[in-house]
């Protein structure tokens, strides 16, 4: 995503003089794509990392431990910052393409709009957070 970011931002320098506008759609979690559906991206991620872990450090953890990460990475993500109105991002991708005056970047969702001004904090309370996420 990063990657994507850079190249929007220098394509929209390196355009500005020919009148093209570049504009970047940041989208946050939205359940219609059926990417965090369940839990199973974080379920098998996490699972993954598990079985490659030492038979003595998987005993250390136990298997409750990785349940309970499991469900906190799918209620915190998934459940309380997920976006309901799918719309949003239609909205602002239409608002990029119409509008006489677009935004550089839209920040869709809540997720997205608490992770940049997460990114403002020092590191400690962003460790915080992601502890309790």
């Amino acid at each position: 995503k990063y990657a994507v970011e850079g190249y929007s931002d220098s394509i929209r320098q390196d355009l500005h003089p020919w009148g093209v506008t570049v504009h970047v759609v940041e989208p946050g979690i939205f359940p219609m794509t059926g990417l965090y559906s369940g839990g199973t991206v974080f379920q098998d991620a996490i699972t993954g990392r598990y079985a490659e872990l030492s038979r003595e450090t998987q005993e250390v953890y136990g298997e409750a431990y990785l349940k309970s990460v499991t469900e906190a990475l799918t209620e915190g993500l998934y459940g309380f910052l997920s976006n309901k109105d799918r719309f949003k991002v239609s909205e602002a991708m239409e608002h990029a393409l119409l509008s006489p005056s677009p935004k550089y970047r839209y920040r869709v969702g809540l997720d997205c709009r608490t992770m940049y001004l997460l990114s403002f904090l020092p590191e400690w309370v962003r460790d915080m957070v992601n502890e309790f996420l």
